[in-house]
């Protein structure tokens, strides 16, 4: 019984088969590939920082002492150190004298921000801070999948300008949407391969900001911006 309705099955898809290619459709379309882009600047900043313990004269200097200098830096800067948070922890033993060894510990934090200025605020705060890396993990932008949509709805808008002008040329006129065939889906460029230490940024050079300990030569840090690109193809009905 499972065969038949099997061999039914089978003759049914190509009986609709040969009716599609007995009858196809001849009616006249225009072939439209639509393109929109979008340089957006990010507005989320991901800072990793890494705390690690150290020996300063054969005295170990703890991370809650380091964590408490640096959550006070951050606050005298004007950052919000509700958006710190610890990612990691780890710990390394060493020696401290000849038959006695130490755990130092290091822990890693994420902390957010929301412009390039408050990420160099964070660089020039913690810069001569003993034991300490600074680096840019990713950046992000907080309304990202409503700018998708905005650039999806430009794209589409572009196949069809494109269509009633090439149309208008031989006196017809852009109809119905016949197919839609997304070519490229939510693509965002400037996101990923962040540089190790301080990500998809460029420097300009700043009197006003110091950060020669951490590799800034008195430079400002400003973002690239971030560029959202879609494109889809459209067949239009030609009227």
């Amino acid at each position: 019984m499972k065969n038949i309705f099997l061999l039914a099955a089978m003759l049914l898809a190509i009986h609709n088969y040969a009716q599609t290619n007995a009858n196809p459709d001849t009616r006249p379309i225009i072939d439209i590939t639509g393109y929109a882009e979008m340089d957006v600047i990010p507005d989320e900043i991901y800072l990793r920082i890494v705390l690690r313990e150290y020996m300063d004269n054969k005295v170990k200097v703890s991370i809650a002492q380091m964590e408490q200098d640096m959550v006070t830096r951050l606050k005298s800067a004007g950052l919000n150190v509700a958006d710190l948070v610890m990612s990691d922890a780890s710990g390394t033993y060493v020696r401290v004298r000849w038959n006695e060894k130490d755990l130092l510990t290091s822990k890693d934090y994420s902390l957010k921000v929301a412009t390039a200025e408050q990420a160099g605020k964070v660089f020039q705060a913690l810069e001569d801070v003993k034991h300490v890396q600074v680096s840019i993990a990713r950046v992000w932008h907080s309304k990202m999948e409503e700018l998708k949509a905005d650039v999806h709805k430009k794209a589409i808008r572009n196949a069809k300008e494109k269509a009633t002008y090439l149309l208008a040329e031989l006196n017809k006129k852009c109809g119905d949407p016949v197919y839609i065939t997304e070519t490229t889906v939510n693509k965002t460029a400037n996101l990923n391969g962040l540089d190790a230490n301080f990500g998809n940024v460029r420097y300009l050079q700043s009197s006003d900001y110091s950060g020669d300990k951490l590799g800034l030569s008195s430079a400002t840090i400003q973002f690239e911006k971030m560029k959202i690109t879609y494109s889809l193809s459209v067949s239009f009905l030609i009227v």
